[in-house]
């Protein structure tokens, strides 16, 4: 078995450009109603110790597969590829896991795909 692969966000520093979608649409050749990533918006709303959050979120949908074809060419995936801000890592999940310890305001995104490699 391969090993486990996947998507790390750092949304702390997304400002919500969308690069990441428009480089999914464009990979696959489809339309925002079928892309693999969608940003999010959170807020504006105040937290419990009374400053304001506002973030985006870059969230995969069911629809990633990591971008497979792009993968076996050699390339990273096409959101990590565009993402302006380095906001999108690829990896070994053991790998991202590393990361994820480090900071807050990360999500770890694994594909359905069985064939996760």
């Amino acid at each position: 078995m391969g090993v486990k692969r996947g998507l790390l966000i750092d949304y702390e520093f997304c400002l919500g450009c969308s690069e990441c979608e428009t480089a999914c649409m464009a990979a696959h050749g489809c339309g925002p109603d079928m892309m693999g990533i969608k940003v999010t918006k959170l807020g504006p709303w105040k937290t419990r110790d009374g400053a304001w959050q506002y973030d985006f979120v870059p969230i995969p949908t069911d629809w990633c597969d990591l971008c497979a074809e792009r993968l076996n060419k050699g390339n990273r995936p096409a959101c990590v590829r565009h993402c302006q801000y380095g906001v999108i890592t690829y990896g070994s999940i053991d790998e991202l896991v590393s990361f994820v310890k480090t900071k807050p305001k990360m999500m770890l995104f694994t594909p359905k795909s069985p064939d996760n490699v």
